[in-house]
């Protein structure tokens, strides 16, 4: 009955989402009012937000269905903040021009149903509920990115994805299985930590090992597995993809700082952390570089997903590695990041249409005299992004530095200060555009309705993003 209790969140979020769908379908198959239908999802949402810090770890961690999840107070913070970004995905949807207003209900259930499996995955107690976690999840992605209405690209892009998701997961499972059959359970944590020898020793182990993270890493878009990004990315409607680029961060480097906790101070894990060490400073690099390159302002952006995944990758070794306040950093880098990418494509509402995906830098043009207020945040957002203060993605980047030098790291330290700089420069150019460039104003025929509700969410996150910057100790020790 406890283990009932305590996974309460996981529950009144799926029975909250079947009441659009069940009131769809007492309806004749029509759909009821958009608001109504986001008023029960996000009734289940912040249901469970209350059941979460009812039934909060105070100390301890607790072991829920014999141990198949766990729950504790680091993963509990990284649940709230998924739950909060459900809840910017559902107001995003409202009126959104690439949401389908005929299948309005289904795609909410869909979106509570990948929002409770990256909830089951971080909650996950060994490699087999992250595994059932992890694929209804994806599942849900599949089908949202081919619901969305972003023209031919959406199915093109939802095929892509099931294809190169399938291949990720395949070999994910594939890696469990020789974890299964070296170590003798499901545990990861105890994998690492109670067998370092064994790792010496079988190379099934070894192999299953590489093919687990192979399989996660997969899903973070880290170099070089990020190469299913553009097309997916660019074919899925901009609330679904706020989600996987902020929900799949959160839940996977959190999964992975609580299995791997101590693992790179082992000697035996040397080759690993060399692994790991390259790959945050090629994600870094390559992110930032391909970012340059891009005449689209969302793909421009969603290049430097990969960067920050290098970013945080950083925090994860250095934590690791030893670091004390890494578990903090890293999920202080992962708070500002949900804040400020949901920020700048919330303000990218005002350049979307129906069957029109790309916005160009040419059209930010002059924003700042049409447009002076949205112009001003994706300013705040942009300057975030690219760690300039007083902002707390500055904060943010100055803690990867601070994790860096704590272990003595100094090559993988010059090679993300040159990764930085060059993220000065695209982040920069759409500013300069805003303000800079003359052009002509927008004709009616091209004004974009946006939603007045969405006023006060932008004004929120950024207030969170000049607070955390002015001052991070509260954020970080408070």
């Amino acid at each position: 009955m406890n283990d009932l209790l305590l996974s309460s969140p996981l529950w009144s979020l799926f029975l909250f989402s079947l009441i659009p769908l069940s009131v769809k379908v007492l309806n004749k198959n029509r759909e009821v009012s958009v608001f109504l239908s986001s008023g029960f999802v996000l009734m289940g949402i912040f249901s469970s937000l209350f059941l979460l810090l009812y039934f909060w770890p105070s100390s301890g961690e607790e072991s829920l269905f014999y141990s198949a999840l766990v729950f504790n107070e680091f993963r509990a913070l990284a649940s709230f903040v998924l739950l909060l970004v459900g809840v910017f995905v559902v107001f995003m949807s409202i009126q959104h021009p690439h949401v389908d207003k005929d299948h309005f209900s289904e795609t909410l259930f869909l979106k509570s149903g990948s929002l409770l499996g990256l909830l089951i995955l971080l909650w996950s107690g060994n490699l087999l509920m992250a595994f059932i976690g992890l694929e209804l999840a994806s599942l849900a992605f599949y089908l949202l990115i081919a619901l969305g209405r972003t023209g031919s690209s959406a199915l093109k892009a939802g095929f892509k994805y099931f294809v190169l998701g399938s291949v990720a997961s395949a070999v994910l499972l594939y890696g469990i299985s020789f974890v299964l059959g070296a170590a003798g359970h499901f545990d990861l944590h105890k994998v690492f930590q109670q067998t370092p020898e064994l790792m010496m020793t079988s190379r099934i182990l070894v192999l299953g090992l590489v093919f687990i993270l192979v399989g996660f890493l997969f899903k973070i878009s880290i170099f070089p597995f990020h190469f299913w990004l553009p097309d997916v990315y660019s074919g899925s409607f901009t609330p679904l993809l706020v989600l996987m680029a902020t929900g799949l961060k959160v839940t996977i480097f959190v999964l992975l700082f609580e299995w791997t906790k101590g693992v790179f101070s082992l000697p035996e894990m040397s080759s690993l952390l060399s692994v790991f060490q390259w790959l945050a400073v090629l994600s870094v690099l390559f992110g930032n570089i391909i970012a340059l390159l891009q005449k689209d302002f969302k793909k421009m952006l969603l290049f430097s997903t990969v960067a920050h995944s290098g970013y945080l990758l950083m925090i994860l070794i250095s934590s690791q590695m030893g670091f004390y306040f890494g578990g903090t950093s890293l999920l202080y880098y992962l708070i500002v990041y949900v804040c400020m990418t949901v920020g700048i494509f919330i303000c990218l509402r005002i350049f979307e249409r129906e069957n029109d995906i790309a916005i160009d830098l040419n059209r930010l043009n002059d924003l700042s005299r049409q447009k002076p207020f949205h112009a001003f945040l994706i300013t705040l957002f942009l300057l975030s992004l690219a760690g300039v203060p007083p902002t707390g993605g500055f904060v943010a980047k100055l803690l990867v530095f601070y994790g860096l030098l704590d272990q003595g790291l100094w090559w993988m330290l010059f090679w993300t200060i040159i990764g930085s700089s060059i993220a000065l420069f695209y982040y920069l150019k759409p500013i300069a555009l805003m303000y800079m460039k003359k052009s002509e104003p927008i004709g009616e025929e091209e004004a974009v309705f946006f939603p007045r509700f969405l006023t006060p969410v932008l004004l929120v996150l950024a207030c969170f993003i000049l607070i955390s910057g002015f001052l991070p100790s509260f954020f970080l020790f408070g």
